[in-house]
């Protein structure tokens, strides 16, 4: 089991060696620590539980590498044999669960698993892993097919459905959405919250396991509170009437090391800045508030919104109908070439 407390002082002290040249004082590690330690401690917990636990998180992240090695256009006649054995036990218990969520996940699973045993040579070890995984199929309730578009196995370039969107089109509604702080006295239909969610659902994530959550609020004592929470909501004029108040977390229970501290934070800023986008795109405005590392928040949102040890929040939304006096902020961007460096040197 890793030690975070190491952890923070390895952050702390190469953080402080960088900046200043020195060691980190005590005083400072301690004040830091005790900082970050509700976000810590989701992490230990979450890293935790999924070492004690057979994950569908990991079971996705295995099939995952399975469907990455079967991609390839000249495949390796073997591939994946430090963890196949891993995801048939795997999937071999968590194909007995009835969870209808969890249903697509393991008809991708067996989908990719069956597709591997056709393509390695089935000897040895492999051959005992494929009659395993075929009495499962034969005796647990993972028939039938994956309400996916294209199927659950890899597919070729010219079965992709839909079309590009032409880059003006992109720049212009990119332009049109902005961050709107005055709503209509309007309720904003769960339905629409749902199709946002359903497109926030299609972004990147690492290993696909999709460690986040969107949580909504629009009973007006719940948002009253929550609004108060994280301190960037202050400078609403009438936070009463905000409609709806979205909490985006992610959790550590999906993760095994610590390696990946950050690649949940990453994979809800992809999903998050979708959501916002399809939010506009159904005539829904919204701004996003930054979550604040401060003990005293954590207990604050931990008595409104339900969450497990391995949760953590990471942004709020604020979301409604768009009142028609509402006034934008400018928030004039930086020049694109300032953001970009070509073999290290500028644009």
């Amino acid at each position: 089991m890793i030690n975070l407390h190491n952890t923070y002082d390895r952050l702390m002290t190469w953080g402080r060696r960088i900046i200043f040249g020195m060691p980190v004082p005590a005083g400072l590690l301690f004040w830091v620590r005790g900082r970050l330690s509700p976000f810590f401690s989701c992490m230990k917990s979450g890293i935790k539980q999924n070492l004690s636990s057979k994950s569908l998180a990991n079971l996705r992240r295995n099939t995952h590498r399975l469907e990455k090695g079967l991609s390839h256009r000249v495949r390796r006649k073997v591939f994946g044999l430090t963890y196949i054995e891993e995801t048939v036990d795997l999937f071999a218990v968590l194909a007995k669960e009835t969870d209808v969520a969890n249903r697509p996940a393991l008809l991708w699973s067996r989908d990719v698993l069956n597709a591997y045993f056709n393509h390695v040579s089935s000897v040895g070890k492999l051959a005992v892993l494929q009659q395993r995984y075929q009495a499962i199929c034969d005796t647990l309730m993972v028939r039938g097919k994956g309400s996916v578009p294209l199927g659950t196995v890899p597919y070729s370039l010219s079965q992709r459905k839909g079309r590009a969107v032409p880059y003006q089109d992109m720049y212009d509604f990119a332009l049109w959405r902005r961050s709107i702080r005055h709503y209509q006295d309007k309720f904003v239909e769960i339905s629409i919250l749902e199709k946002a969610v359903c497109i926030a659902a299609l972004s990147p994530s690492a290993c696909n396991r999709q460690p986040f959550k969107f949580h909504f609020y629009n009973r007006p004592d719940a948002v009253d509170k929550l609004s108060r929470i994280p301190g960037g909501m202050t400078d609403f004029e009438q936070r009463n009437q905000i409609p709806c108040i979205a909490v985006l977390t992610i959790d550590y229970a999906d993760y095994f090391h610590e390696r990946d501290m950050m690649a949940p934070v990453i994979d809800a800023g992809m999903a998050a800045m979708s959501f916002m986008y399809a939010l506009e795109s159904l005539g829904v405005s919204s701004v996003s508030v930054n979550w604040p590392l401060l003990p005293n928040r954590y207990r604050s949102i931990r008595s409104i919104v339900k969450l497990s040890k391995s949760e953590t929040p990471v942004l709020m939304f604020a979301i409604g109908y768009p009142a028609t006096d509402a006034i934008i902020l400018a928030s004039v961007k930086k020049d694109c070439h300032a953001l970009m460096r070509v073999n290290g040197e500028p644009v």
